[in-house]
């Protein structure tokens, strides 16, 4: 059960972070808002978990009746036009911001603070609440994308149902903490006056990564 265990680990881990589709979907995401970066990272780690749990089970119990491999061709397919969105929306959303550096002394030593400010900001009722299910529902479809989880379809399709449960939830485990660690160094490099930088570095790459994907994946 242990080395089931830690195949599931180091599958989850290794998928998440060495998928370049992955880190530019929530680069431009968790860049915007570098306090909840590590909270971007881990919704995202969310969602992709439960998506890829979700394949992995309907490989499963119902792999006689649907054509899973179908399934999730096409949904990573649909991931490059996500990547085009999430980067233009980054993009644009990074032109409208403005940083402002407030100084002040305290007991003789001047202390800066770095407010980020967005020009002519629409208010949303919860704007926070809304990235977090947008975020968990594009790690969804990852998480349901892509033959690269036959890393988590496969071993589990030559596993006992008890071992390849381990096997998926350990998977699921390490998607989370893999991109909620990614979040956490990503909200770091963006703090202050580099999230500009950050933002639109990351809204490029996740366009261009966008339309190479659009273009290997095609499923025709």
């Amino acid at each position: 059960m242990l080395l089931v265990m830690l195949s599931g680990l180091a599958a989850g881990a290794v998928h998440v972070v060495a998928g370049p589709d992955h880190l530019a979907a929530v680069a431009p995401i968790a860049a915007e808002n570098p306090k909840r970066a590590m909270v971007t990272g881990f919704q995202w780690g969310l969602g992709h978990g439960l998506g890829a749990v979700f394949i992995g089970l309907l490989a499963m119990f119902v792999r006689d009746l649907t054509d899973v491999e179908a399934i999730s061709a096409w949904m990573e397919f649909l991931v490059g036009f996500m990547l085009i969105g999430i980067g233009a929306w980054a993009f644009l959303r990074t032109r409208k911001l403005t940083i402002h550096v407030h100084k002040h002394e305290h007991d003789g030593n001047q202390h800066k603070h770095i407010h980020v400010h967005e020009d002519d900001k629409k208010h949303d009722a919860d704007p926070a609440h809304q990235h977090s299910h947008a975020t968990l529902y594009i790690g969804a479809l990852h998480g349901a994308a892509g033959t690269g989880h036959l890393l988590a379809v496969v071993p589990a399709l030559g596993l006992a149902a008890y071992d390849a449960t381990i096997y998926l939830l350990a998977y699921f485990v390490a998607a989370i903490l893999s991109m909620t660690l990614f979040g956490g160094v990503l909200g770091f490099i963006a703090n202050g006056k580099r999230i500009q930088f950050t933002m639109y570095a990351s809204s490029v790459a996740s366009v261009c990564i966008g339309v190479w994907w659009i273009s290997v994946t095609w499923p025709g």
